[in-house]
């Protein structure tokens, strides 16, 4: 990877901050932030031993793992490292692919893990266990120095980190970056050069491409396709179209829930982009009964143009990649302008590590973090993942350890100056969007309009204290 092309994801960050400049790490800033980011200054590695931590640790912690499409390999290696590196402890790992379903009701009971790896969501809202006082502040973690002489974490960590919502609520730090994901809309890059098409930059030139591709192939091949039975994925076409609609000011205005925003035309605009996959017959048939992996495997089959996706793609789908009887090649776009020359967007995220303010062994679990955080263990994570850390110099760092996806995905970024935007809503509108997930299947069905969706997310909302 070019060293400008990190440098351009470092300004890129810095384009993301819609409406005011970002406070410094320890203010009372909770609606403020930056969207994630890899930027440049690559430091050397080295590895950890008991002896450098001049620590004697002992007893047990409980780590509990989203396994998803990063898979938990990672995780169990981690635990042997760190269960050699510190003798006399033991790490005992959960992973499933249900982890905010079997620990809601831990939360509830007080049975807390010691760490929690996840992604945020409305079940397990970072913001929300904060407030409760149900997550320890790791703000000494964050200002503790690393377990191999690079400085603090704060040193290491991109800049941004700090103030992204899910990470500093209310001033305190909540969670610590588990990695930093890309979404937007993948496509079949071997279609559209053997057909010689130009990749849409707006929704008119989208659409178009549409009835190009219907009156081609017909019923033989599906213009899109998403996660059929997992609607939210399709919150990566709104979001990015809220944003191209609403605006910067407007999309922020929705993400931090001020009263009416949500009730704007633009929002029924951005709703619409999803209605006309429907009333045009783009969307793959029978899509509802289909699984994310199933369909995710018909896309790389060859049977549909576009999905939205992250990052995690080729991670997710590493067994089904090489089973290919056809010639596949991932292509990446943002998501679509309003108008020609219109600002693009793509959505950026952190899955996230904390810790309950009740854990058991909160010393060891806080090693636990540090661990995680060496430049020996960075990189470590990208070997088993492919995923990248938000630290300074990962691009570097991790080398060809990133998919060729990704790396593409980085440079498409860079050549389209797409600006990265969060989709952490406030905790309220997160919850009013519900709505939204079921009105996309409502949608597909033809039973609601773009505009009957838009109130009943509204009716939510208000509905909301």
């Amino acid at each position: 990877m070019k060293t400008k092309v990190v440098r351009a994801f470092t300004m890129l960050a810095v384009v993301a901050v819609f409406v005011s400049i970002l406070s410094a790490c320890g203010s009372n800033k909770g609606n403020n932030e930056a969207s994630p980011s890899t930027s440049a200054s690559p430091s050397s590695s080295s590895s950890v031993t008991p002896e450098d931590t001049g620590k004697k640790l002992e007893g047990e912690i409980e780590v509990a793992a989203f396994a998803g499409g990063f898979g938990t390999a990672y995780w169990e290696e981690i635990v042997k490292k760190f269960e050699a590196t510190y003798p006399g402890t033991k790490v005992n790992l959960l992973t499933s692919p249900k982890l905010s379903d079997i620990l809601q009701p831990r939360f509830v009971a007080g049975d807390y893990p010691d760490i929690v790896a996840n992604t945020n969501n409305g079940k397990m809202d970072v913001r929300i266990l904060m407030r409760e006082g149900q997550l320890a502040d790791l703000s000494d973690v964050v200002n503790s120095d690393t377990l191999d002489g690079q400085g603090t974490l704060k040193d290491i960590l991109n800049p941004e980190v700090l103030n992204y919502p899910t990470i500093n609520v209310d001033g305190k730090i909540a969670a610590l970056p588990l990695n930093v994901t890309y979404q937007g809309i993948y496509y079949n890059a071997t279609i559209m050069k053997e057909n010689g098409w130009s990749v849409p930059t707006t929704w008119d030139e989208f659409f178009k491409l549409g009835e190009t591709f219907k009156a081609k192939y017909a019923d033989s091949k599906a213009f899109w396709t998403y996660q059929g039975m997992y609607p939210d994925y399709m919150h990566i076409n709104f979001y990015g179209a809220l944003a191209a609609y609403c605006g910067a000011d407007g999309y922020e205005a929705i993400k931090t829930a001020q009263d009416g925003a949500i009730e704007k035309p633009c929002v029924v605009q951005a709703l619409q982009t999803i209605e006309n996959l429907a009333k045009n017959d783009l969307v793959m048939k029978n899509i509802l009964d289909k699984t994310e992996v199933q369909a995710q495997t018909d896309f790389l089959l060859g049977k549909s143009l576009f999905i939205p996706w992250g990052t995690w793609a080729e991670s997710e789908m590493k067994d089904v990649l090489p089973t290919l009887p056809n010639k596949f090649e991932f292509g990446f776009m943002p998501m679509p302008a309003a108008e020609a020359g219109g600002p693009r967007y793509v959505i950026g995220d952190y899955e996230l590590m904390y810790m309950p303010a009740k854990a058991k062994n909160p010393e060891l679990a806080k090693e636990f973090l540090r661990f995680c955080l060496t430049q020996e263990n960075i990189k470590f994570y990208s070997e088993k993942t492919t995923a990248i850390k938000p630290v300074k110099g990962a691009v570097e760092l991790v080398g060809s350890l990133i998919p060729q996806s990704v790396q593409n995905t980085i440079d498409v970024i860079e050549q389209t100056g797409a600006t990265l935007i969060s989709d952490r809503l406030d905790a309220k509108m997160n919850g009013a969007l519900g709505e939204a997930w079921t009105g996309f299947t409502e949608i597909m069905l033809k039973k609601k309009t773009s505009e009957e969706v838009q109130a009943a997310i509204a009716k939510k909302f208000n509905s909301t204290k």
